[in-house]
């Protein structure tokens, strides 16, 4: 990777042409803007999301997680946010298990997040379980009524 290319704009957009997403994503990283760096995650195929991960620079692995954990509290593309916190994890593995004994601010914020989303999830699962049984069981009390009242006619 090439850390002499100057932090622009021009030159993030260029990287992001040329298909360079590792030189795109972490100038982006580099600009510390919110925009830029969701902007940028956003165009990330998510077929290079691995390759990218298995060599993402260690010197930008934490700033990056606190990214997914913001994006998992905020955005509404979470599955983009939980393949890229799966193939850090899995790649990176050693590097976060440092990082987690220094700082666990942003495991904290993925924990949390991934909770939410469990609840979320098995609160609609049983709702529509609910609503479920309940046409299975009030359907055919439906289709006696009406034998009843053909056969009384």
């Amino acid at each position: 990777m090439d850390l002499d290319i100057e932090v622009t704009l021009e030159n993030l957009i260029l990287e992001l042409k040329k298909r360079n997403f590792m030189q795109a994503i972490v100038m982006a990283l580099k600009f510390n803007q919110v925009k830029i760096i969701e902007k940028t995650f956003e165009l990330i195929p998510t077929s290079a999301i691995p390759i990218i991960s298995s060599n993402f620079p260690v010197n930008f692995i934490e700033k990056f997680m606190n990214f997914l954990a913001y994006e998992l509290e905020h955005s509404t593309n979470i599955e983009l946010s939980l393949t890229w916190c799966r193939d850090l994890l899995k790649y990176n593995d050693e590097v976060l298990s440092v990082l987690k004994e220094k700082k666990e601010g942003f495991i904290k914020a993925i924990h949390r997040s991934l909770m939410y989303y469990e609840n979320t999830l098995l609160k609609i699962s049983n709702e529509n379980l609910y609503t479920l049984k309940f046409l299975c069981f009030d359907e055919p009390a439906e289709i006696d009524d009406e034998e009843e009242a053909m056969e009384a006619a």
